[in-house]
C-alpha cells in the first residue's frame, strides 16, 4: 500500500535589503532628526511659549539652535542630504513592485500634512508650521511621476534597458540643472514668500519658485525629481542582479572564524545595522520623530515654568 506524501509549499524567502542604501538613508534620517531638534528649540518653542529667557542651559540651547539654523555649513549640508535622500530613493525604485501605488500613497499623506499643518497655523498662528509643499508630498509626487514614466518607457522599449537608462539620465540631469538655475533657489528666503494660496502660487512653489512662509520643510519638485530619475538610471546599471554591492564583504565577515579581528568588527557592524534599520523605516521615523521631539520639548518647557502663548 503506497502512502501518499504531502508536499509542503516552499517557504517564501524574505527579500534581501540593499544594505548600503539603507545605511546611507539612515544617515540622512539621523541628520534630519538633529536638524528638527534644533529647529524646535530655536523657533518652534518660542512660538508656542514666548521668548526664552532662562534658565541658562535652555537659553544656551536656544542660542545655539538659532546659530546652527543659519550656519552656512548647515545650509549647504541640508541641500546635499536632501539630494542624497532623493537619489537613494531613485536607486530603490528598481526594487519596488509598484512605484505608482507607492507614490500615490505618499502623495495623499503629504496632502493631509499640508492641509492639517495649514489649518493649525491659521488657528494658532505658529510661525513656520504650515507645510504646504512638504517633503512627503513632493516625494510621493516624484515617485508617482517616475512610476508613470516607468510604465510608459517600459512599454515602448520592452526589455531593452539601455535606451531607458540613457533617457532617464538625460531627464534627471535636465531637471536638476533647471532646479538649481532657479533664481530663487539660493536666494534670501524672505524675498519669495507667497501670501495667498492660489493655483498659480502652488504651481510656482511646487517647481521651486517660492514658498508659503518660513517653514523648514519646503521641498520643491525641481531639482529633487531629477535625483529620482538619475538614481533609477544608475540603479539599473549597478543593481541589475538586485543584490547588495557589499554582499561579498558581508559573506566574508559571516564566515570569518571567531578572532580578535571579528570581535573588533562586531561593534561597527552592529552600529551599521542600527543605522540601516533607521533607513529601512525612514518614513515611519519621519512621521513619528517630530511629534516625539515636540512632546519632550513641551514637557521640558512646562516643567521650567513656561506657559502656552497660543
Amino acid at each position: 500500500m503506497q502512502i501518499a506524501t504531502i508536499q509542503r509549499a516552499p517557504y517564501k524567502t524574505k527579500r534581501k535589503r540593499i544594505i548600503e542604501i539603507d545605511f546611507l538613508r539612515g544617515v540622512c534620517v539621523i541628520l534630519m532628526i538633529v536638524d528638527h531638534f534644533f529647529y524646535d528649540y530655536g523657533f518652534l518653542m518660542p512660538s508656542i511659549f514666548g521668548e526664552i529667557t532662562g534658565p541658562a542651559p535652555l537659553l544656551a540651547l536656544h542660542n545655539c539652535a538659532t546659530w546652527y539654523w543659519f550656519w552656512s555649513v548647515r545650509v549647504i549640508t541640508r541641500y546635499v542630504v536632501i539630494a542624497l535622500f532623493f537619489f537613494l530613493s531613485g536607486l530603490s525604485t528598481q526594487f519596488s513592485r509598484s512605484n505608482v501605488k507607492r507614490g500615490a500613497i505618499y502623495f495623499f499623506v503629504g496632502l493631509i500634512i499640508s492641509f492639517t499643518s495649514y489649518q493649525i497655523d491659521v488657528c494658532y498662528n505658529i510661525e513656520g508650521l504650515a507645510m504646504i509643499i512638504n517633503t512627503i508630498l513632493t516625494f510621493g509626487l516624484a515617485i508617482l511621476i517616475y512610476g508613470l514614466y516607468q510604465m510608459f518607457i517600459n512599454f515602448i522599449f520592452k526589455k531593452n534597458k539601455y535606451p531607458t537608462i540613457i533617457i532617464s539620465t538625460l531627464i534627471g540631469v535636465a531637471i536638476i540643472i533647471a532646479g538649481y538655475c532657479s533664481p530663487y533657489f539660493f536666494s534670501d528666503e524672505s524675498t519669495f514668500y507667497y501670501q495667498d494660496i492660489t493655483f498659480n502660487n502652488l504651481m510656482c512653489s511646487l517647481f521651486g519658485y517660492g514658498k508659503f512662509g518660513p517653514n523648514g520643510d519646503y521641498m520643491p519638485l525641481f531639482p529633487y525629481l531629477g535625483y529620482i530619475f538619475l538614481g533609477s538610471a544608475i540603479s539599473a546599471l549597478i543593481y541589475k542582479d538586485r543584490k547588495s554591492l557589499l554582499t561579498p564583504l558581508i559573506l566574508k565577515y559571516e564566515n570569518m572564524n571567531e578572532s580578535i579581528l571579528k570581535k573588533t568588527l562586531n561593534g561597527p557592524i552592529y552600529f551599521a545595522k542600527g543605522v540601516g534599520f533607521m533607513g529601512h523605516h525612514a518614513f515611519i521615523i519621519y512621521f513619528a520623530h517630530q511629534v516625539i521631539l515636540i512632546i519632550i520639548a513641551c514637557i521640558v518647557m512646562l516643567s521650567l515654568g513656561y506657559t502656552l502663548n497660543l
